[in-house]
């Protein structure tokens, strides 16, 4: 998506460790922190449109645009969730083949988990879209 920084460098070259050629894995777990958030606690005296005026604009689990709450996934975490996803897809769909090409929420191939967090919950949505790329919020939500 456009709202993404698109000059961010994310060095991502350790994500995946590399592994002898000869060797192919049958099984991965993944566990990944949510991606860059606003500050769980304003500063003092911070008034909600000093925030704002810092922070800009958050998507919510709707995929609405709304001013940035605390604890709020930024559109860079989510554009480093996305990023993740994609390193994912290329490693375990491409390379691999141990993930299947698209996304199929009745598989037993993934499994996928969250905190009940918004930005949690966010940032997960923006792996999975990562990873397949053709998929919207309303699919992954019901996995």
């Amino acid at each position: 998506p456009d709202v993404y920084p698109n000059k961010h460098n994310l060095d991502l070259s350790t994500l995946i460790p590399s592994r002898p050629s000869h060797l192919k894995p049958i099984y991965v777990t993944i566990l990944v922190r949510h991606g860059h958030r606003t500050p769980i606690i304003p500063l003092p005296n911070q008034s909600r449109s000093e925030f704002h005026s810092v922070w800009g604009d958050c998507h919510n689990l709707k995929n609405e645009l709304r001013p940035c709450d605390i604890g709020d996934l930024t559109p860079l975490g989510e554009y480093q969730m996305f990023i993740v996803g994609q390193h994912i897809r290329q490693q375990y769909v491409n390379k691999d083949h141990l993930l299947p090409i698209t996304f199929n929420k009745n598989a037993d191939t993934l499994m996928l988990r969250s905190t009940f967090r918004p930005r949690t919950k966010l940032s997960l949505y923006r792996l999975v879209q990562g990873l397949y790329p053709d998929e919207n919020l309303q699919t992954i939500s019901q996995h």
